[in-house]
């Protein structure tokens, strides 16, 4: 409702992609008033990786696996069973090195805490800061996660996602190869994480940077519509 507030209130509409600025159509508002620009986030995220990371994480070679699960439509059972899951399908793959920020809410802390319990290559980590994650996607080598606005940082940098969800409101990096949404059940998130840790054919083929979300440069194409 917010949102559609501010829509109602201004007089430019600045939007990420084509498909928001033709929501903005439908609506009702004027088409020439509506500039697709890209998301602002890729801009943060290129100027970030200019500098070097705060907190570098020392992952000795392995292959980076990034995980974050945290969506409150999840309940603790299923969550719980999908990083059981996760973590049957990379316990014994001494090559990978999975990263889990654990998100605060204490109901998400207990469940990751039982589900990684003994697991020696899942590193469970507080909340990190916005730099020190784009620094740890920038690395990755699969990213897992229910974010939103991860699957667009993971597209603009070509890092292979699967999207813990059954449907994802960015449509735009499925097309583009990157995100591949698998739902929340275990077996289907084991299944689809073994063959992209199993197949580097498969992984390669969706890791292709895509600017479908931006290409680093959005703020200078605001301010000279401006």
């Amino acid at each position: 409702c917010t949102r559609r507030a501010i829509d109602a209130m201004s007089d430019l509409y600045c939007a990420p992609t084509e498909a928001a600025a033709e929501r903005l159509i439908a609506e009702g508002y004027p088409k020439e008033r509506i500039f697709i620009v890209g998301n602002t986030a890729t801009e943060a995220l290129r100027l970030c990786l200019e500098h070097p990371p705060s907190r570098p994480f020392d992952v000795a070679g392995r292959r980076l696996l990034v995980i974050t699960a945290h969506r409150r439509e999840m309940s603790c059972e299923e969550r719980y069973d999908l990083l059981r899951a996760i973590r049957q399908e990379i316990e014994a793959r001494e090559d990978v090195l999975a990263v889990f920020p654990v998100h605060p809410s204490p109901a998400v802390g207990r469940v990751a805490r039982a589900a990684f319990d003994g697991c020696a290559n899942v590193r469970l980590t507080p909340p990190l800061s916005l730099p020190d994650m784009q620094h740890l996607l920038a690395r990755a080598y699969l990213l897992l996660t229910d974010s939103g606005g991860m699957q667009e940082e993971a597209t603009y940098l070509g890092l292979p996602t699967l999207v813990l969800r059954d449907v994802t409101e960015r449509p735009e990096g499925v097309r583009a190869g990157v995100l591949r949404s698998v739902g929340t059940e275990g077996e289907a998130v084991r299944a689809a994480l073994g063959e992209l840790l199993d197949r580097p054919d498969v992984r390669e083929r969706m890791a292709k940077p895509s600017w479908v979300y931006g290409d680093g440069y959005v703020g200078e194409r605001i301010a000279d519509i401006l």
